[in-house]
């Protein structure tokens, strides 16, 4: 999306739309394929339930990427890893040692959880949801690595009964 590099090439500059911005660049942590993989799973989840799957705000006590991230814990349900963000360059500017936020209190408007917003405004049968769901999930886990590789995500469930 508007950015190319060698698949080998490491890098920690910033890419991605804001919308669609892997937590792994906004934490300054060695970027690879893997942010493909994560603009997927946010693209597929936008396209199903027709908004930004993380919507962050700019507010008066921490900024705009400490919101993205809370709101990604808050909409996959999940939290950092210690061990992931201890790799990452900027981890100080957004988590206390502690591994919480280092701003953050509480949204006004929390984030809803992915499953939520599938049943909410998806128009998906129940057994296509669940089945999405996975699929997305398997895009979306916060530590890169954790990540499904692309040719994993070929033959996931969802895409083969969905061709």
């Amino acid at each position: 999306l508007a950015i190319a590099h060698w698949q080998d090439h490491r890098s920690q500059e910033l890419i991605q739309p804001s919308a669609l911005r892997a937590p792994e660049v906004i934490l300054g942590y060695p970027w690879s394929t893997q942010v493909d993989i994560w603009n997927l799973g946010c693209l597929v989840t936008e396209l199903l339930i027709g908004f930004w799957l993380f919507e962050p705000n700019a507010e008066k006590l921490w900024g705009y990427e400490e919101d993205y991230l809370s709101r990604m814990t808050e909409a996959l349900e999940a939290s950092f890893e210690p061990s992931f963000l201890d790799r990452c360059a900027h981890r100080d500017k957004f988590f206390k040692a502690d591994g919480s936020f280092a701003h953050l209190t509480a949204h006004e408007e929390p984030t809803w959880p992915l499953r939520k917003l599938l049943e909410t405004f998806s128009e998906l049968g129940e057994e296509e949801k669940q089945s999405v769901e996975r699929f997305v999930r398997r895009c979306l886990c916060l530590t890169p690595e954790e990540r499904a590789a692309a040719k994993e995500l070929i033959e996931d469930p969802w895409l083969a009964d969905s061709a």
